[in-house]
């Protein structure tokens, strides 16, 4: 199989350096096409009674996280494709259709958390229509 098309799924945190570093090394060695993608909840930046707004990563603050990383050149011609969806995983794995490769990024919660529910990623892999590579955070 050949990696032709590759998406790498952002959030939007400072803490997601090294999947950005990760999926332009890959990019490159590759010689693929990047698309980065970031799913903003319906709920963004607006406030909730119960909890905290969701972020609203805007595509300049992508592009900055993208900078920070050391792609300057990349962070301003890259594709940037913002979807709305309170079901994360469901829409990243939406985009896998037209992917050979989903990148996706991974923090480990608490222990009790894990318990509960399978993280976004998990949740990714198992939906997904393309093979998807997990790059841990930090």
């Amino acid at each position: 199989m050949e990696f032709r098309n590759l998406i790498v799924a952002l959030a939007g945190k400072d803490e997601e350096i090294k999947l950005i570093v990760t999926a332009m090394q890959l990019t490159t060695r590759l010689e693929a096409q990047l698309i980065v993608l970031h799913v903003r909840h319906p709920g963004a930046g607006k406030p909730h009674m119960l909890m905290d707004a969701p972020d609203a990563a805007e595509e300049e603050e992508l592009r900055g996280l993208i900078r920070k990383a050391g792609y300057p050149e990349q962070a301003d011609t890259v594709p940037i494709r913002i979807v709305e969806g309170d079901t994360y995983h469901e829409r990243i794995a939406e985009a896998t259709g037209s992917a050979d490769l989903m990148i996706v990024g991974h923090s480990r919660r608490n222990a009790f958390m894990d318990a509960l529910v399978n993280s976004v990623d998990e949740k990714v892999t198992n939906v997904a229509q393309c093979p998807v590579m997990v790059v841990p955070r930090g």
